[in-house]
């Protein structure tokens, strides 16, 4: 019998304990669940690519505004590819032949950009030259190409002159 009491007497406060009738103050609601907002600093570097290749490319970033990205670049657009960078950044666009070579050589090309971060300011350590950007004029990626892409600067890009905020043009042509 004395069992019985205490297992009732147990058994409603476990009750009574573990109900949905809980108050809340709203003014507290939330306040331990909602993430804190993330400020996000402003970009150190960006790159506007003018996409005039017959195809969509995308801009690969090691580093965009909170980490790594993709960032689609269609046919005909102008994408402003951005970096907060704490380190380094390299943006990488994979390029692709004319549409109207039937068998083109390479059957795709790379332009890529290196940037790092010292002294308080975003620097180029590499522009496409340096990275040999191919097929380009100046680098082929062999001597049987039949195509290559160009690029056209609103500045210098050189890691000599800076260019950290720049403009580029992409465009592909038969050779």
């Amino acid at each position: 019998m004395k069992n019985k009491l205490l297992l009732l007497f147990l058994s409603t406060f476990l009750i009574i304990g573990c109900s949905n009738n809980k108050q809340v103050d709203p003014a507290l609601a939330g306040t331990i669940t909602d993430p804190p907002a993330v400020e996000v600093a402003p970009a150190d570097m960006s790159l506007t690519v003018i996409n005039n290749t017959g195809h969509d490319l995308v801009g690969a970033q090691t580093w965009c505004m909170t980490g790594a990205c993709d960032t689609p670049i269609p046919n005909g657009a102008k994408v402003k590819l951005e970096s907060n960078m704490v380190d380094a950044n390299t943006i990488t666009i994979k390029m692709y032949p004319p549409a109207d070579i039937d068998q083109p050589n390479p059957t795709t090309g790379v332009f890529q950009m290196n940037y790092q971060y010292w002294s308080g300011t975003a620097h180029v350590v590499c522009d496409n030259e340096c990275n040999h950007g191919n097929p380009t004029a100046s680098h082929p990626s062999s001597q049987f190409d039949n195509w290559l892409y160009v690029c056209e600067w609103a500045q210098d890009p050189s890691p000599k002159k800076g260019g950290i905020n720049n403009t580029v043009t992409l465009t592909v042509k038969a050779k």
